[in-house]
């Protein structure tokens, strides 16, 4: 119980605008913060799209060109890392949008 509760509140603290709260409560989106997200989403989607053409080119190169299991594990791999990537990265953008910094 007490793992359960600990992992929901780091999960609660670290997802920043999931779901938008305003600063102020039950304020309505406005065009900056609509801005501010397109933005990390988009920056988050270029570096995410960096990383995966990285990943194909070295299987291009005949990384793991002898044994396909270990090519299909490292894909697996590394694209389940960069969605995960893409989505901490579009909620931290944000947050730094936001705050200014």
């Amino acid at each position: 119980m007490f793992l359960s509760l600990s992992i929901y509140d780091f999960g609660q603290k670290f997802q920043y605008y999931g779901n938008f709260e305003g600063k102020l409560s039950h304020t309505l989106e406005d065009e900056l913060f609509q801005e501010n997200r397109r933005k990390a989403q988009l920056k988050a989607y270029k570096t995410g799209f960096r990383l995966l053409f990285i990943v194909i080119w070295l299987m291009g190169l005949g990384m793991f060109s002898r044994n396909v299991e270990w090519c299909a594990i490292f894909m697996l791999i590394s694209v389940s890392f960069i969605y995960a990537l893409v989505l901490f990265l579009s909620n931290y953008f944000l947050y730094r949008y936001e705050k200014g910094e």
